[in-house]
């Protein structure tokens, strides 16, 4: 990874991985949403039928289920503070915890789980005995910590002061429960990139954040800039993928599995299967793809060339850091690959069900963001945005707080002004006439 590129709107966060000069990892964070290790307070509504799973009212109109364990489960109205492990998707509840884990650069600290470890990843024996020895007897009653594969090479001091700011943050979460976590730091850790933020008050955050990371912080423009994210974006909301030497990717998901076929186009076979490996796994990453996956490759080679098609999907996919199998061949020719499901695909937050078209809320906050780069283009504060009735109503809405944000950044009001005439689509940016 050669540079992290974290972009701060309002409502969302977008963060974006580099390697030469191409985007290789995208996230998406809206401000509305419960992202994976928030901690919150939430209480018991009811339980399933065989009393092993309770669901949670978490606030704001969002729910999560609770896996319970033993005959103890907690009775209805019971307050509870549990930890987010998987996002809501496709109409799912979020899943939740009451055993957290709170993810550091080099440590995860449990705070209810106690015991102490080193990371199984570092091979170096003598390394991880150091690395033991570094937080041996630090631990207090009740709480454990482990020393992940990033820990290697650093300080006693860097350790010490980690720890320091967990504890931190999991005593805040306990008095407050505040849901808020940092969007950048599945990025930011264990990174070695040059770290470039377009937003001031989000550079100062992750200094206070990842002091560690400092000195490769700036906010100075990197080689990817803020419209090659919007490029990629648009994008990401078609099916077609080129590929290099003419062929092209054909991705569709369903609510069983998402399906990516191979076409050669003028590319022969093989030269077209080859294309295709990298940028299957480039794009699996980048729209955030789970569950089932099944590749459907151009028979070339007979079972020698499948054979090498498949080892090939199997290298490119182990620097994919969310867990990801990628199975065999299945009697009809097509591979079988299982990813782990963390949060909602990119295409469930960003397009409206059944169609390859933006939603209201992703208009509302492209607007938003236009909104300011027009303002900053013309010097002008005073602006009205027309649009259609949903788009606006979301900005009345679940997204009033980014509307805010956006007029404090503006020095001045955002008019909304509806049009039933315009698609969900299509919005238009007026300067105010004196």
């Amino acid at each position: 990874m050669r540079e992290v590129l974290v972009l701060r709107y309002p409502g969302e966060t977008r963060v974006a991985a580099v390697e030469d000069h191409r985007i290789v990892d995208l996230g998406l964070f809206r401000d509305d949403e419960l992202r994976r290790g928030a901690i919150l307070k939430g209480r018991v509504t009811g339980k399933t039928a065989d009393g092993r799973g309770l669901f949670l009212d978490l606030g704001h109109g969002r729910s999560g289920f609770l896996q319970v364990h033993g005959e103890d489960a907690p009775s209805e109205g019971t307050a509870l503070l549990v930890q987010v492990s998987r996002e809501a998707h496709s109409g799912k509840a979020a899943e939740v915890t009451t055993a957290p884990a709170l993810q550091g650069r080099f440590l995860v600290y449990t705070p209810t789980r106690p015991g102490m470890a080193v990371s199984k990843s570092i091979a170096d024996k003598a390394e991880r005995r150091l690395l033991f020895a570094l937080i041996e007897g630090q631990e207090m009653p009740g709480e454990g910590i482990v020393v992940r594969t990033a820990a290697v090479g650093a300080s006693a001091e860097a350790l010490t002061g980690e720890l320091t700011r967990l504890r931190q943050t999991w005593k805040k979460a306990q008095s407050s429960a505040d849901p808020g976590s940092d969007p950048a730091q599945e990025f930011l850790i264990g990174t070695e990139a040059a770290i470039r933020f377009n937003d001031r008050a989000e550079f100062a955050k992750a200094k206070t954040l990842y002091p560690d990371l400092a000195e490769r912080m700036s906010l100075e423009d990197g080689v990817i800039t803020e419209a090659d994210v919007d490029a990629l974006l648009d994008s990401l909301a078609t099916a077609e993928v080129p590929l290099l030497g003419g062929g092209r990717l054909l991705v569709e998901s369903t609510a069983a599995l998402t399906a990516i076929d191979i076409d050669s186009g003028p590319a022969t076979p093989v030269n077209a299967n080859r294309a295709a490996v990298e940028e299957i796994a480039r794009q699996v990453r980048l729209r955030n793809l789970a569950g089932q996956i099944l590749v459907d490759p151009i028979p070339s080679g007979g079972k020698g060339g499948a054979r090498v098609f498949l080892e090939a999907l199997r290298h490119v996919f182990a620097d994919d850091p969310t867990p990801t199998t990628v199975h065999g061949l299945t009697h009809l020719g097509l591979v079988e690959i299982t990813r782990e499901r963390r949060a909602a695909p990119l295409a469930e937050l960003r397009l409206q069900p059944c169609r390859a078209a933006l939603n209201p809320a992703s208009v509302a906050l492209d607007a938003l963001r236009a909104a300011l780069t027009q303002a900053r283009a013309t010097k002008s504060a005073a602006l009205t945005l027309t649009a259609a009735p949903p788009v606006c109503d979301a900005l009345r809405g679940p997204l009033a707080a980014a509307l805010k944000d956006t007029e404090t950044a503006l020095g001045g009001k955002l008019a909304l002004k509806k049009d039933q005439a315009l698609t969900v689509e299509v919005y238009r940016l007026d300067p105010v006439k004196p």
